[in-house]
């Protein structure tokens, strides 16, 4: 990862924060491009650690973007793979 993009691992939501993800449909930041996240996620880390100066008027978005990327690990799960079988259409 680090040698792709330039940062460690646990900074990749960061990163795509950043950068953007089009796969996934969110921009990333105006003016940062890959070589720009990588020092600024290298020089302050985490998004949230970044001085107020740095995002500016982007720092949600910013945000917004980074909860986008976040891979979720809490939702709730089936407990019974039967759940999952189709039994036609539900009514509206």
């Amino acid at each position: 990862v680090r040698d792709k993009f330039g940062v460690a691992p646990r900074f990749m939501t960061d990163y795509l924060a950043l950068v953007g993800d089009a796969a996934d449909g969110y921009p990333g930041i105006a003016g940062i491009g890959a070589k720009t996240a990588a020092k600024l996620i290298n020089q302050y880390g985490h998004i949230e650690e970044f001085p107020g100066q740095v995002l500016g008027d982007s720092r949600e978005r910013a945000l917004l973007f980074k909860n986008l990327a976040t891979l979720r690990t809490d939702a709730p799960l089936f407990d019974a793979v039967e759940r999952l079988r189709w039994r036609g259409p539900t009514e509206p």
